[in-house]
């Protein structure tokens, strides 16, 4: 029998995902946030907008097709949990590099580092949301967890 999206049991996962997600999104950018904040200690308001709205938007893009290729030819792999767990503690690594590193030099290659990451972290949260919540619910559970993240990362 074909689950359809009133289903209970689809409804728990919608709302699993949704809060998975939601964390995921305030974590990444809280992460983000606090790398681009450090880096004004470096560098004027313009450079790390340049950076922060640029280079680093790229290593987002090249994160996300990292796991693009790695779910292509690992699909195992990709679709085990750990993967976001080890993104998640190698993120927490860099945010302490940035943080304490004491030249701009090494903050900037930090947080390329950790934008690649986000990048491939938000790559697992979307396979999930595209392979596990159906296509009726997927815009609904994205919107609730972005609105979390994003709110969550603003307060």
């Amino acid at each position: 029998m074909e689950k359809n999206c009133f289903d209970k049991s689809v409804n728990r996962q919608c709302v699993f995902l949704a809060a998975l997600i939601g964390i995921g999104f305030l974590w990444s950018g809280t992460a983000y946030m606090v790398q681009v904040y450090r880096l004004l200690s470096f560098l004027d308001g313009g450079t790390v907008n340049l950076l922060a709205c640029g280079l680093y938007y790229v290593f987002q893009a090249i994160g996300i097709g990292v796991f693009a290729l790695l779910s292509a030819k690992y699909p195992t792999v990709a679709r085990r949990r750990a993967l976001p767990i080890f993104t998640s503690t190698a993120m927490v690594a860099f945010i302490g590099i940035s943080l304490f590193a004491p030249h701009a030099g090494v903050v900037i290659a930090a947080g390329a580092l950790l934008n690649l990451l986000i990048g491939g972290l938000s790559a697992c949260y979307l396979t999930r949301l595209s392979t596990d919540i159906p296509q009726q619910r997927r815009g609904l559970v994205f919107g609730i967890a972005y609105a979390f993240g994003s709110l969550g990362t603003w307060l």
